[in-house]
């Protein structure tokens, strides 16, 4: 096996070519496309290409004879022999104080002989090479002869390459064409996956190839305390060092082989030819994502999902994929075939602080201006940002967050002077580089108000006589002291102790502050109506936008728990009157960026046939008082024979197809009845875009996703439709009048 080198040369440093590359790198900022992008970052970690002294690629540019023999001899692992080179004279133009003498030679009489000079016995070693003459070079590397081109040049060499893929994204360049940097890259990157003439991919002559890997993660910490990068090959998950130093972003999220050596460490990584897309996401569900151009992917719930961690399938992280959030889609014939939701998380932060341009994130960009720009979820312009707004970039997004948690300082570490974490309400909260500075000027015992990252990074700490904190979260599990807080416009979940009874706020909107060391104060957020109605199509409250990224919810009545919504779920529904609006809250930039329904769609009740019982209430004269409770009976406590009873006055007959949603203290906040259909056939429901439909007596109705199908004859529940379809021809099936789906169906 080659001995593969991992610098260049300083004398080819020198002149301009090439410079050296650094762990963590970004891509380079003059190659917009993810996929040059890729294939480029894959040549710089073999320590093929680099950039030039600007540190950019200049992809557009031509590249000469002698750079590209540069880049050929390195291909070939051959750099450690150019020494030996250097001091012969085989082409007169090729003087002792050339820059790319030993490469040139070494090319020419090698042990691979891969060049030769022009009809006049000389290199022309500043001329621009020519695709003919480039290709030849790579074909002659594969071990091919001229014999096996039929020995007419360029075209045979042309002929050979495109039959067994080396020309593999660069079809219609001629012969006498000189070709850029930019084709040079895909030509080397072809190279290392293109069969050689005596068999076996050429990569595999630098080293082992470890196929069908996605990248998880970059900048991971090895054993032995290296930098590295976290990969997923088959079903086994491991941390790699790098033999080069080399960590590019471009390739986080990307399917294709490691190349490691003897080693062990990653030499490079080997793009797949498939079609990989990284998409920003607007919507999503189990079994579909909505990107932000508004095309539709339906994704198999099934199908191969990763995170930075690890495998696992789309429906255990569709969730993860909010507005705003990034998704690489690995795609096969237009179907889908993996997700790779990005875990990427902040290093570093600009906190704006006047009016923003280009210029105030150029460092943070590494000089990329053609970015889009994302803030809680929406496609925004730089006017949209406002000061103490924090910025992050990740490959060509600039994501804006405007959380700000206004709390107690409780500790710092190491130090106030230099603190890299902050506590407050005892969880500890990273600081970024950028913060520090800011963060230096409290002390514990301070209140402060910490501007965060998307992620939940500490950007900037100020004065709350500055900025205040506008926190806004979920109480998804509560108790008397202790409560799970879903943080809005971050995604981010907390779990604290409380200075009250968080049990009673399970499911409501809530403000969150720190003014106690340890605890974390929770206010419910009530609200009142808006003036206008919502116009879900042109997407305001009365005169005012909704953000695209929206945090919708739905609740049942005036206490019923939160039930997030998309968009899409509300298709159908033309106009919210002002009051089925809960509450609305209104961002910096002057958009609703949270809404709240009352009794929309239906989709905050809990569905399957309602079941009277009694709760005791006390007693009076010795006697037992009880409270009518509702229940409903459905597949998911159908194991366990128990269901939860609310109290409630609303009437109902015992086993009646309904819903019914929790509320407060215990009580129902609302009970709905179904209305029925007959006589429904299997051959009456379709699917389209990942969705379900019924057509019946001339109408379509939507069919829930967590649709309950009972089986009337076993008295026990189906796993899903499918089963109710395939064990009956005569269905009967029940829909809410409120968003018209269908909720229950019963196989007669």
């Amino acid at each position: 096996m080659k001995r593969l080198i991992s610098v260049l040369l300083a004398a080819v440093l020198a002149a301009g070519l090439l410079t050296p590359a650094l762990a963590a790198t970004p891509s380079f900022s003059d190659v917009s496309d993810p996929e040059l992008s890729a294939r480029v970052d894959s040549l710089r970690m073999l320590g093929v290409v680099a950039g030039d002294t600007a540190g950019t690629f200049r992809p557009n540019s031509t590249l000469t004879r002698a750079e590209f023999c540069v880049m050929a001899v390195n291909a070939m692992g051959n750099a450690g022999q150019v020494a030996l080179y250097s001091t012969r004279t085989i082409f007169p133009d090729v003087r002792s104080d050339h820059w790319a003498r030993g490469y040139i030679n070494l090319a020419a009489a090698g042990e691979t002989k891969i060049i030769a000079g022009t009809d006049q016995g000389v290199f022309e070693p500043d001329s621009p090479i020519t695709y003919g003459q480039a290709v030849t070079i790579l074909i002659r590397i594969l071990g091919y002869t001229d014999e096996d081109t039929g020995m007419l040049w360029p075209d045979g060499f042309i002929a050979l390459a495109e039959k067994i893929g080396l020309a593999d994204g660069l079809s219609g360049l001629g012969g006498s064409a000189p070709i850029t940097r930019g084709q040079a890259a895909t030509l080397f990157c072809n190279l290392l996956t293109t069969e050689q003439k005596e068999g076996g991919l050429y990569a595999a002559e630098l080293g082992t190839i470890q196929q069908n890997a996605v990248i998880l993660a970059l900048d991971v910490e090895t054993a032995d305390g290296e930098d590295g990068i976290r990969a997923v090959t088959g079903t086994a998950t491991g941390v790699y060092a790098v033999a080069n130093g080399v960590i590019p972003q471009s390739i986080l999220g990307r399917k294709g082989d490691l190349l490691t050596n003897s080693r062990g460490e990653i030499l490079t990584f080997l793009p797949d030819r498939s079609q990989q897309k990284t998409v920003v996401v607007r919507e999503s569900n189990a079994g579909w994502l909505i990107d932000s151009a508004g095309t539709r992917y339906s994704i198999a719930p099934d199908t191969d999902a990763y995170t930075s961690e690890g495998r696992t399938t789309y429906e255990k992280v569709f969730a993860d994929l909010g507005p705003g959030s990034m998704a690489t889609l690995y795609l096969s014939g237009g179907t889908v075939t993996g997700v790779y939701v990005s875990g990427g998380t902040a290093t570093e932060a600009v906190v704006v602080s006047g009016a923003a341009s280009t210029a105030t994130f150029a460092k943070l960009t590494n000089g990329a201006t053609n970015y889009k720009i994302y803030k809680n979820g929406q496609e925004i312009g730089f006017g949209d940002i406002q000061p103490y707004d924090v910025a992050t970039y990740d490959n060509g997004v600039l994501r804006v967050s405007d959380l700000r948690i206004t709390v107690l300082y409780e500790n710092a570490a190491p130090n106030e002077t230099y603190p890299t974490s902050i506590t407050a309400f005892d969880k500890e909260f990273e600081v970024l580089s950028t913060a520090v500075d800011s963060a230096s000027r409290f002390r514990i015992g301070n209140t402060v108000t910490l501007l965060l990252t998307a992620d939940g990074k500490v950007a900037g700490v100020e004065s709350p006589n500055t900025v205040r904190g506008n926190a806004v979260g979920v109480v998804t599990e509560g108790t008397a002291s202790t409560a799970t807080v879903e943080l809005l416009g971050g995604s981010l979940t907390f779990e604290v102790t409380t200075s009250s009874d968080a049990s009673k706020l399970e499911g409501q909107l809530v403000n969150l502050s720190s003014y106690q060391v340890g605890k974390v104060s929770l206010s419910r957020i009530t609200g009142g109506s808006p003036s206008g109605s919502f116009d879900v199509a042109r997407r305001t409250v009365g005169a005012v936008p909704v953000s695209a990224g929206a945090s919708l919810y739905e609740r049942a009545g005036t206490t019923g728990k939160l039930h997030p919504l998309t968009f899409r779920d509300l298709e159908g529904i033309s106009s919210v009157p002002a009051s089925q609006i809960a509450y609305y809250h209104t961002n910096a930039a002057r958009q609703v960026d949270i809404l709240v329904l009352k009794d929309v769609t239906g989709d905050a009740y809990e569905y399957g046939f309602l079941e009277q019982g009694q709760r005791s209430a006390g007693s009076w004269d010795g006697e037992t008082i009880y409270n009518r409770t509702v229940s409903v009976r459905n597949k998911a406590n159908q194991d366990s024979g128990e269901t939860d009873g609310w109290i409630t006055g609303y009437a109902f007959q015992d086993g009646q197809p309904g819903g019914a949603a929790e509320g407060l203290d215990g009580k129902a906040a609302g009970i709905v009845t179904l209305n029925e259909i007959e006589d429904v056939r299997r051959s009456d429901f379709y699917t389209h875009e990942g969705e379900t439909f019924l057509n019946h007596g001339g109408k379509v109705y939507r069919v829930a996703e967590e649709v309950q199908c009972y089986n009337q004859r076993a008295k026990s529940w189906f796993e899903d439709l499918a089963s109710a379809r395939a064990f009956s021809d005569d269905l009967t099936v029940y829909y809410d009048s409120m968003g018209n789906k269908i909720r229950l169906v019963v196989a007669n």
